[in-house]
């Protein structure tokens, strides 16, 4: 049977959480609202849409359900439903558009541009990045490694930096990250 994890309240309109689905098990993602779905592990079919494998994603709108693979589902998912416009879209594994990234050993693959950013980022240990922090806010989930601040965030970590909120974070192992950004501007902490 599935699991939910909720990372943020349930109700809040700019959810984030995991999502387990059992071999065939299927799930609706809720009306009227835009569903970001990165697949962590197995395959999982979308009702009229695309087949998503391990490292796919997609932005799907609700109304519709989800059917895990033989092998269940692992889906890290962030749905929107604030009613901000949005166009559907999959990225396949295979196709992502890796380049270099501002910091030395960083290479980024955008996902997405509309109504906020959307990328991963390969970062190869190395100096920190300068301290700085994210108007619009940022979400940090470790897929691989560990990300190091103050604290040490191993893989499966997830933190929710609100807008005004200030890092310099650094790797000392090849780390793998899902970083979401420009999503919470002008949402009070909490909200």
């Amino acid at each position: 049977t599935s699991r939910l994890v909720h990372l943020t309240d349930a109700d809040e309109a700019l959810w984030s959480g995991f999502v387990a689905l059992a071999p065939g098990e299927r799930m609706a993602l809720a009306a009227g609202a835009r569903h970001d779905l990165f697949v962590l592990k197995g395959t999982l079919a979308a009702e009229g849409g695309p087949a998503l494998d391990n490292g796919d994603f997609a932005i799907l709108a609700g109304g519709i359900d989800l059917r895990a693979g033989d092998e269940g589902a692992q889906v890290l998912a962030y749905r929107d439903s604030s009613g901000m416009p949005f166009e559907e879209l999959a990225v396949p594994r295979a196709e992502r558009p890796w380049r270099e990234g501002r910091t030395p050993g960083m290479l980024g693959a955008s996902l997405c541009s509309t109504g906020h950013a959307l990328n991963l980022l390969m970062w190869q240990p190395g100096p920190p990045t300068r301290h700085h922090s994210h108007p619009g806010g940022e979400e940090i989930f470790v897929l691989r490694g560990e990300l190091c601040d103050e604290t040490r965030h191993p893989a499966g970590s997830w933190m929710r930096l609100h807008p005004g909120a200030w890092h310099a974070p650094f790797v000392e192992t090849p780390t793998l990250l899902l970083v979401r950004s420009g999503h919470l501007k002008g949402r009070a902490k909490g909200r």
